[in-house]
Order: C-alpha cells, then structure tokens, then sequence
C-alpha cells in the first residue's frame, strides 16, 4: 500500500486499540511479533501480517449477516390464520458487527389484500349530538356493507360517552340526578350523566350494533368540553371486554362535536390523582374509576394505543378539526375527518380515512443508540430509489415496497436497555436485540473491548414485549432491547 498507513501509524499497544482503529486493521497475538526494526507494530492489514510472518496468529474479527427468517409475503390476509399472514420479510436477520464497520441488508413490505378489521364506534351522547343518533341507527348495517368491499373479515363494537358526573363538569344537584334536562325547554328529558359505557362487544353481527344504537339516549353535562379522552382510554385497554383480536387491524372511531378535557382539567372537580392507564370497567361495563382520577394526557393515550395497537380516526365537527388536527401530531398513528353536523358522511369518512391509512408506509426510528447509525433508501411502487427517504404514499393494496438499510456501529461499549414501546397495527415495527460479545484472543487470555452483535427481528405490529435478560455464555453478556424503527 502506498501512502500512510493507518493501522501501523495508530501506535496501537494492544489488540482492542488496533481493532478500534479502522474495520481492516488486524493484530498479531505474537508477543515477540513487531520487535524487529523492519516490522514496527503489531498492528496492520491483513495482507501485511501475513507477509509478515503472522499467519496462523492474528486477530482479525469481520462483520458478516445472515438471514434466520425469511416466509415470503402473502398476498391475502383472511382465511389465514395469524401466523400464516406475512407482510413484511424477512423476519429475522442476525448482524455480527465490528465497530466502525457497515453493512447492509433489504427489507420488503407488502399490505396485504382482506387482511381482518375490528373496528370499535365510540359516540359522544352529550345532548348537542342528538340529531347524530338518529342519523346512526341503522350505521351498522350500511357501514358493513361498504367495509366487507374491502375486508371479508369485519368486525363491529359500539360505546358511548358524556363527562365525569360531578361538578362542575356534569349537574350534580339532587333534582338533576335523574334527568339533567329538567327545566331545559328545549329538550326536557334526558338520561343522567356518565363517563363511558362499553354497550357491544366486537361482533359480526351487525344488527346487535343497529339494536344497541337503537336504545340509547343522549344525556347532558353542564360545561362545553367532553370526557372522550376517558372513553378513548379504556377502549384501548379493556381489550378483553372490548374483544379486540390478535390477528386483525385495530379502527377506534371517535365522534364528537366538541372539545376534550384533558390531563389537569380533572383538579376543577378535586380529582389530583392522575389516571393510571388502567382497564376499569365494572361488570355493568361502565367506567368506574371516573370520579376517582383525572383525565388522561395526550402521552398517555399514544402510549396506550400504540401498546394495543390501535388506529384512532377522529369524527369531528368542522369547528373543531384544526384542534383534533393538532392532535394527531402528538398521538402517534391518528387520523382526523370532519364529520357533518348531523353524521350523514360518517361511512363516507370511515372509508376514506381507512383507505388513507392503508395508503402510506413510512419508517420512524424510536430510540435509536447513539452509537449505530442508521440510513434507508425507499424503493416506493414506481420502481424508483430515493435515497435518505424513509415512507411512500398512494400506495395501493398489494404494492410492495422496498427498503434497504445501512447500518453502522460505533465504538460500542456497554449495552443500554431501553423500554419497550409498542407499535400499533399499522407500524411495521423492527426489534433490535442488542449483544456485546468480548473479542478473545484464540491465542491467549486476552479479551478487548466488545464488538456490537445486532439480531434484528421484524414483524407487523403487535409485538410482545421482550424480556429483558442477561444470559451467561461464556464471556457473552445478551442485553435485549426496544425497537428502534416502526413502519406506520
């Protein structure tokens, strides 16, 4: 080689420093080796050490990446079973990387055609969405039969909500206590406040839907904003009750005409006690926990959402849209649609925003390490790379996209284990198991700093939390960690 080289003007003393010095410097175990006025270092390239003399003796760790799991993609999602429907591949790659090597590898996407939907219609009943109800009495049926055009397998539940009934979010005075409209010339009669009722349980049989609309009753609370957030949290985490399925996207519909309360909000009527993010649905299926504890936070719902995996699709009123609009930007996943005053456009807007949703892919990283840099290049259904992109739009279902990944460590020294977040179901998520394994020299006991070890392991949403473990094996420390990138 001509000009400087790198590895013998490290002035490395040891195998770790030589290592660390660039990915194809490599070191010589020989003690005696690199004494002599010719050959100067134990640490060169490769070729030179053998030149050298060396061979049989160096220490020269390469990356290397193997693929572990790799079904092909599906092209349709019902009539399978869970694990028989592949929209991403391949699943599961291991990566030996040495610091300061890169390497990279490609993953496809593909959403497949009739893959299962549950979708959970949870109402404002406060008495300004009277007119609403009328016009969803017969949603059920109709919203099925606009669905089942893009899925065979659906899925409907229903629920309903108005505010904390305590003051000063709801009438509290005795002569309220049975019909909060009493002396309200408008609309004399109405049923008593409450925070959520879960009425119908995910279900194929949509006329149960029709039959549960068909009874209620709007009821009335005394300021402008609404609890939904309350209602939108327990939906998300009730999910034996609610039956949200395993193997099937998650659609909660939340339609209102009016503005949330919030976190801190609950402190007007002396609820200091912040929400837990906790199921608390008595066996009558209402919200027990409503005069105890506060109003979720806007983090605590993206949290719990994306923990169960479910799409949030805001219906509001066209007032209300820039504010729910600005919602969407701090709850990951969600979507937002004006609904008319009256609800007439709400399968219209379900339509619209599932096709929307099902339309775009995009790759977020989450809690990247400092030490491994990441960069992507889509390959979107034109055909067509476009490098340090990460999403692609107005995708159809069955297009396939593409997209490489580089990675690069960097002086990895001790593993950091992160919380995992989950992904809602429509992330692509990527698992990264993290191992430092020390660098021992097949010649004698000596160990350098670890090389960073990466097991990726890629699935469509819903991944089960990993356990954080570290396991002896040898010298070999496993550090499991939180995924880093998501597909949404």
């Amino acid at each position: 080689r001509s000009g400087l080289n790198l590895c013998t003007s490290g002035s490395a003393t040891s195998c770790e420093e030589c290592l660390l010095i660039h990915p194809k410097c490599a070191w010589c175990s020989k003690e005696e080796f690199g004494s002599t006025k010719s050959i100067t270092s134990r640490c060169d390239f490769l070729q030179n050490l053998i030149a050298n003399g060396c061979a049989g003796a160096i220490e020269n760790p390469s990356s290397s990446i193997s693929v572990v799991q790799n079904v092909p993609l599906s092209s349709k999602g019902s009539g399978q079973t869970h694990l028989d429907v592949t929209q991403i591949t391949p699943q599961k790659v291991a990566l030996n990387l040495r610091p300061g090597d890169q390497t990279s590898f490609r993953v496809q996407v593909r959403q497949v055609e009739d893959y299962p939907v549950d979708l959970y219609y949870l109402m404002d009943l406060s008495l300004s969405m009277n007119d609403d109800l009328d016009n969803i009495r017969n949603l059920g049926t109709k919203l099925a039969e606009e669905m089942r055009k893009l899925t065979s397998n659906f899925r409907l539940g229903f629920g309903s909500f108005v505010d904390k009934n305590i003051s000063p979010f709801s009438y509290t005075a005795p002569r309220y206590q049975n019909n909060p409209c009493i002396g309200y010339k408008l609309f004399p009669s109405c049923v008593p406040s409450f925070g959520f009722r879960h009425l119908l349980s995910l279900t194929d049989k949509v006329d149960r839907f029709n039959e549960e609309v068909q009874k209620q009753k709007v009821s009335r609370n005394r300021d402008a904003p609404e609890g939904g957030f309350d209602a939108i949290l327990q939906a998300a985490v009730c999910k034996e009750k609610i039956g949200w399925r395993k193997e099937a996207s998650h659609l909660l519909v939340f339609t209102t005409d009016d503005v949330p309360h919030i976190a801190l909000d609950g402190k007007l009527g002396g609820l200091v006690q912040p929400h837990d993010g906790q199921c608390h649905l008595n066996e009558a299926n209402e919200y027990s926990a409503s005069s105890q504890l506060d109003y979720p936070s806007l983090a605590l719902l993206g949290e719990k959402l994306a923990e169960n995996n479910i799409h949030l699709i805001f219906a509001v009123t066209k007032s209300h849209y820039v504010l729910y609009k600005n919602f969407t930007a701090l709850i990951p996943g969600t979507t937002v649609e004006i609904l008319h005053k009256d609800s007439k456009n709400i399968i219209e807007l379900i339509v619209k925003a599932y096709n929307s949703i099902r339309s775009k892919v995009e790759l977020t990283v989450w809690d990247s390490p400092e030490d491994i840099g990441l960069t992507f290049t889509a390959t979107c259904q034109d055909g067509l790379s476009y490098p340090g992109l990460r999403k692609c739009g107005d995708l159809k279902i069955g297009d396939t996209v593409s997209l490489p990944f580089n990675l690069s460590p960097g002086e990895a020294v001790s593993a950091s284990v992160q919380p995992l977040t989950t992904l809602n179901e429509w992330s692509w998520a990527i698992k990264y198991s993290f191992a430092y394994l020390p660098l021992l020299s097949s010649h004698h006991a000596m160990s350098i700093k670890p090389r960073r070890v990466i097991l990726l392991e890629l699935a469509l949403g819903g991944i089960d939390q990993p356990k954080v473990s570290c396991e002896e094996r040898g010298n070999t420390g496993i550090l499991s960690t939180a995924p880093l990138a998501k597909w949404s």
